[in-house]
Protein backbone atom coordinates (compact mmCIF):
# COMPACT_ATOMS: atom_id res chain seq x y z
CA UNK A 1 0.00 0.00 0.00
CA UNK A 2 2.87 2.36 0.77
CA UNK A 3 4.36 1.68 -2.64
CA UNK A 4 1.05 2.46 -4.31
CA UNK A 5 0.76 5.75 -2.38
CA UNK A 6 4.32 6.68 -3.34
CA UNK A 7 3.65 5.92 -7.00
CA UNK A 8 0.43 7.94 -7.03
CA UNK A 9 2.10 10.87 -5.25
CA UNK A 10 4.93 10.80 -7.78
CA UNK A 11 2.45 10.75 -10.63
CA UNK A 12 0.51 13.69 -9.24
CA UNK A 13 3.70 15.68 -8.69
CA UNK A 14 4.99 14.96 -12.19
CA UNK A 15 1.70 15.98 -13.79
CA UNK A 16 1.70 19.23 -11.84
CA UNK A 17 5.17 19.99 -13.17
CA UNK A 18 4.45 18.91 -16.73
CA UNK A 19 2.78 22.16 -17.73
CA UNK A 20 0.18 22.29 -20.47
CA UNK A 21 1.39 19.39 -22.60
CA UNK A 22 -1.12 16.56 -23.14
CA UNK A 23 0.22 13.02 -23.24
CA UNK A 24 -1.18 9.66 -22.21
CA UNK A 25 0.96 7.60 -19.85
CA UNK A 26 0.38 4.18 -18.40
CA UNK A 27 1.78 3.46 -14.97
CA UNK A 28 1.92 -0.10 -13.69
CA UNK A 29 1.93 -0.98 -10.03
CA UNK A 30 2.54 -4.33 -8.39
CA UNK A 31 1.61 -5.58 -4.96
CA UNK A 32 2.62 -8.93 -3.50
CA UNK A 33 1.65 -10.15 -0.07
CA UNK A 34 1.74 -13.31 1.97
CA UNK A 35 -1.04 -13.74 4.54
CA UNK A 36 -0.29 -16.17 7.35
CA UNK A 37 -2.68 -17.46 9.97
CA UNK A 38 -2.55 -19.89 12.84
CA UNK A 39 -1.73 -19.96 16.53
CA UNK A 40 -1.09 -16.47 17.92
CA UNK A 41 2.40 -17.36 19.21
CA UNK A 42 3.39 -18.86 15.85
CA UNK A 43 2.19 -15.77 13.96
CA UNK A 44 4.13 -13.49 16.35
CA UNK A 45 7.34 -15.52 15.91
CA UNK A 46 6.92 -15.57 12.12
CA UNK A 47 6.35 -11.80 12.04
CA UNK A 48 9.48 -11.16 14.13
CA UNK A 49 11.49 -13.45 11.86
CA UNK A 50 10.39 -11.54 8.74
CA UNK A 51 11.18 -8.21 10.38
CA UNK A 52 14.67 -9.45 11.30
CA UNK A 53 15.60 -10.02 7.63
CA UNK A 54 17.98 -7.67 5.91
CA UNK A 55 16.22 -5.74 4.46
CA UNK A 56 13.26 -6.23 6.78
CA UNK A 57 9.90 -7.15 5.31
CA UNK A 58 6.91 -5.01 6.23
CA UNK A 59 4.46 -6.92 8.41
CA UNK A 60 0.97 -5.69 9.23
CA UNK A 61 -0.33 -5.52 12.76
CA UNK A 62 -1.29 -8.98 13.98
CA UNK A 63 -5.05 -9.38 13.87
CA UNK A 64 -6.61 -11.73 16.45
CA UNK A 65 -9.14 -14.16 14.95
CA UNK A 66 -10.39 -15.64 18.23
CA UNK A 67 -9.82 -19.04 19.85
CA UNK A 68 -6.06 -18.32 20.15
CA UNK A 69 -5.65 -17.79 16.40
CA UNK A 70 -4.29 -14.75 14.59
CA UNK A 71 -3.44 -13.43 11.13
CA UNK A 72 -0.77 -11.13 9.69
CA UNK A 73 0.15 -9.88 6.23
CA UNK A 74 3.73 -9.70 4.99
CA UNK A 75 4.24 -7.23 2.15
CA UNK A 76 6.76 -8.60 -0.33
CA UNK A 77 8.98 -6.33 -2.42
CA UNK A 78 8.83 -6.54 -6.21
CA UNK A 79 12.39 -7.91 -6.15
CA UNK A 80 11.25 -10.93 -4.08
CA UNK A 81 12.17 -13.99 -6.17
CA UNK A 82 10.40 -17.32 -6.42
CA UNK A 83 13.22 -18.86 -4.40
CA UNK A 84 12.67 -16.24 -1.66
CA UNK A 85 8.95 -17.01 -1.67
CA UNK A 86 9.55 -20.76 -1.33
CA UNK A 87 11.91 -20.13 1.59
CA UNK A 88 9.39 -17.85 3.32
CA UNK A 89 6.46 -20.22 2.85
CA UNK A 90 8.56 -23.07 4.25
CA UNK A 91 9.21 -20.91 7.32
CA UNK A 92 5.45 -20.45 7.69
CA UNK A 93 4.84 -24.19 7.38
CA UNK A 94 7.60 -24.94 9.89
CA UNK A 95 5.84 -22.60 12.34
CA UNK A 96 2.61 -24.55 11.83
CA UNK A 97 0.93 -21.69 9.96
CA UNK A 98 -1.37 -21.61 6.98
CA UNK A 99 -0.51 -19.15 4.21
CA UNK A 100 -2.02 -17.48 1.16
CA UNK A 101 0.01 -15.66 -1.50
CA UNK A 102 -1.51 -12.84 -3.55
CA UNK A 103 0.04 -10.90 -6.41
CA UNK A 104 -1.82 -8.00 -7.99
CA UNK A 105 -0.81 -5.89 -10.92
CA UNK A 106 -2.69 -2.85 -12.08
CA UNK A 107 -2.24 -0.33 -14.87
CA UNK A 108 -3.41 3.25 -14.59
CA UNK A 109 -3.78 5.49 -17.65
CA UNK A 110 -2.94 9.09 -16.91
CA UNK A 111 -3.48 12.04 -19.21
CA UNK A 112 -1.09 14.93 -18.65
Amino acid sequence: MRLRNLVLTTILASTALAGCGRNDHTVSTAEQKLTVSGALDGVKRFARLQQSRSPALAVSAIKPLGAGRAEAEVMLPVSFTGKDLVHTTREALAAGLEYKFEARRSAVNIRT
